[in-house]
Formats: structure tokens, C-alpha cells, sequence
């Protein structure tokens, strides 16, 4: 893993590899096997995104600050997801480490 990349611009992307389908960002495309074949799968603009013209990776972003801000002034329910979904990602960020310092395919067991 490496936060700095020397080159002319910042790249930014996430792909998502799984046993049933896959995801990549930049742009944003799905695929999911579908009686035996690999098919995309058009993803939906989130409503407050659409026609605005506005970068939806970055509109995200902003409308994740928003929520945060509004939540600590109490405008808001300050959470999305529950202490058990963070720990779920809390696992998949550990194992992501483990397996650039393994260097191979790390298990997530469904606790």
C-alpha cells in the first residue's frame, strides 16, 4: 500500500473483487454473475445528485461532512450504521493490511 503517487495528477479509484460479482469507482461500475454470466449492472444515481451536474464521488464527500456536521449539532440522528456494522468494517480494513503484508488472500470469517 502507498499514500503517495508521483505523477502529473492524484488517482483516485477502488476496485472490489468478490466470489459473485465485482465493483469499480472512477467510474462507477458493477458486475455480478447472472445465470452463469458476467453482467453489468447500471448503478443509480443517488436522487440528491441527480441533474446537478456536480461530480457525484466528490457531492459525496460533501454530503458525508454535512451529515457529520448536522449531527453533532443535534439536527440529525448522528448515525447511519450501528457499533456492529463498524466493527465489520473495522475486520476488513485489518485484513486488507494483513494480506498487502502477506501478500496474498486473507478470510473473513461471518461472526
Amino acid at each position: 500500500m502507498s499514500w503517495t503517487l508521483q505523477g502529473e495528477r492524484d488517482l483516485i479509484y477502488l476496485n472490489l473483487f468478490g466470489t459473485q460479482g465485482g465493483a469499480q469507482l472512477q467510474p462507477l461500475r458493477i458486475q455480478k454473475e447472472l445465470h452463469g454470466h458476467l453482467v453489468n449492472v447500471p448503478p443509480k444515481v443517488i436522487p440528491p445528485l441527480s441533474g446537478t451536474g456536480r461530480n457525484p464521488y466528490k457531492a459525496s464527500h460533501e454530503l458525508q461532512a454535512d451529515h457529520f456536521i448536522r449531527s453533532i449539532r443535534k439536527e440529525k440522528p448522528s448515525l447511519f450504521s450501528s457499533g456492529e456494522e463498524g466493527v465489520k468494517i473495522a475486520r476488513i480494513i485489518d485484513a486488507a493490511y494483513l494480506s498487502v503484508k502477506n501478500g496474498g488472500e486473507v478470510k473473513i470469517s461471518k461472526k
